[in-house]
């Protein structure tokens, strides 16, 4: 039992055995940029420096396509579940702003949590962007797990219906917030390395439907490409903590 919980309170896997010729690594991000996810280990850096491929769950140097999506009739015609999130409400109109900004200032502002040139190589930008940078800065592959575009078509169908979870689920939800600040409560448990907790609370926050289309159908992609990626050389990948727990 102690083995499991130390299991389920890590955000960092070695990927070994079956045939490998070298060991690869899988570390569990969140999208800020606050202290909490820059508590690295020595281990984190020697990995990611001593990799051939680093890996984010979508390679950044394709989300021209993203910008592209966004501005087409296509994006317009979905019904986003997004309008209708009761935790984290947002506008298909906010949503579309982030990728017609000027390719400059819409890609700085995908690197950083700030704007600007801060971005470069700094504490401000969020970490799975820190590990984009740090493999370019030292002549890594890149690659990415999925397709950008591909993954948001599959998750920008879902309309407002199927994404809503089920009312006991918003009550289930209640309990484990105590009170908090739903973004909060999920910092906290990154913070505690809690992938157990991160998974249950995803779960809770959206429909099994909508959980299916950003969780469980891109883990199937995502597993199938690190299995592919990781026979070719050393693999440092860097996915979503959500993404971690479960069997899904």
């Amino acid at each position: 039992t102690s083995v499991l919980q130390a299991q389920n309170k890590s955000l960092f896997w070695e990927i070994s055995g079956n045939g490998l010729t070298k060991k690869s690594y899988i570390y569990g991000t969140m999208h800020v940029n606050d202290k909490i996810s820059f508590h690295l280990s020595d281990s984190f850096f020697t990995n990611l420096l001593g990799s051939d491929i680093v890996a984010n769950e979508s390679n950044p140097e394709t989300w021209g396509s993203l910008n592209d999506l966004m501005k087409s009739n296509d994006f317009n015609s979905y019904k986003k579940f997004y309008t209708e999130f009761y935790l984290f409400p947002t506008t298909k109109e906010n949503i579309q702003t982030i990728f017609i900004n000027d390719n400059g200032k819409y890609f700085r502002n995908m690197l950083s949590g700030a704007e600007g040139d801060q971005a470069d190589f700094q504490e401000d930008t969020v970490l799975d962007m820190f590990i984009f940078q740090t493999g370019k800065k030292y002549k890594k592959k890149i690659v990415g797990l999925e397709d950008a575009k591909e993954s948001m078509l599959s998750i920008l169908q879902i309309i407002d219906e199927d994404a809503k979870p089920k009312e006991e689920n918003k009550l289930a939800l209640v309990k484990i917030l105590k009170n908090r600040n739903p973004q909060e409560a999920l910092k906290e448990y990154y913070r505690e390395k809690d992938i157990i907790m991160l998974d249950s609370i995803y779960k809770l926050i959206f429909s099994k439907k909508a959980h299916d289309a950003l969780i469980v159908n891109r883990n199937k992609i995502m597993t199938k490409s690190i299995d592919s990626i990781a026979k070719t050389g050393s693999l440092f990948s860097a996915v979503g903590a959500a993404h971690l727990a479960g069997n899904d």
